[in-house]
């Protein structure tokens, strides 16, 4: 039930952004910006994830359905078919789920059937620093092409800085992460632990209205006591849920 649960988390961010959020501008460049603005911090790079999702049908697929589509996108995109698919069912949702490597890539992939639509979610991941973020937007858009369905993506970037920021320091971050994206800063908070800054850029395609204005960054950092250092999170248009 816990990942049916996360699924249907997931398929109300999809609905949510891909009927009342996301406005396609038709400004911007490749998002290879955002790992521009990233290598201006000189934090060192931990992963980055991108995931993708769409909607597959107005109807329910049964659960042959679920595992063909995650085979022929898997093939298009990494050239093979995961050995294993597990599928589960309550309440009338089925989901078929793979987890497996290739490329250098950790790729999580979910089917979900839901009364009456269905919808598949995939998530890349790398820390692989050859492995760019365009190259997994190739690699996103030729699963979801398989079966003749448009992909919507979020992509973070994680990085790592030893120590803890003064408040220069972390200004100073900030302020060259939005120079490289001529970003506008939208909203802010921080209480002393965690940073948290929206933003808008040309740059960068499409965004999200909230509260009647325009966002496609969001920048976080959080210093851990643990391990004395601060975690940065660069992401684009905004976070998301892993599957």
């Amino acid at each position: 039930m816990q990942k049916v649960l996360a699924g249907l988390i997931i398929i109300s961010i999809t609905l949510l952004g891909g009927n009342l959020l996301y406005k396609i501008t038709g400004e911007g460049q490749g998002l290879d910006i955002l790992q521009e603005a990233f290598a201006a911090t000189d934090a060192a790079l931990v992963e980055m994830t991108m995931n993708g999702w769409a909607k597959v049908s107005a109807t329910s697929m049964n659960e042959e359905q679920l595992k063909a589509i995650i085979k022929v996108g898997s093939q298009a995109s990494f050239g093979i078919i995961p050995a294993h698919i597990l599928v589960s069912s309550d309440d009338g949702v089925t989901i078929a789920q793979a987890s497996y490597s290739a490329l250098d890539y950790l790729i999580d992939v979910s089917a979900q059937s839901l009364p009456g639509e269905s919808y598949l979610i995939v998530t890349v991941q790398t820390n692989n620093k050859g492995r760019g973020i365009e190259e997994a937007e190739r690699q996103l858009k030729k699963f979801f092409q398989a079966s003749g369905l448009k992909v919507e993506l979020t992509t973070c970037l994680v990085g790592v800085i030893k120590g803890r920021l003064s408040s220069q320091q972390a200004s100073a971050l900030l302020g060259q992460i939005l120079a490289v994206l001529q970003a506008d800063m939208q909203e802010s908070f921080s209480d002393g632990a965690v940073i948290n800054v929206s933003a808008y850029s040309k740059r960068l395609p499409g965004g999200i209205m909230m509260d009647g204005r325009m966002q496609n960054v969001s920048i976080t950092a959080r210093y851990n006591p643990n391990e004395g250092s601060t975690y940065l999170w660069l992401a684009w248009p905004t976070f998301s849920l892993p599957i």
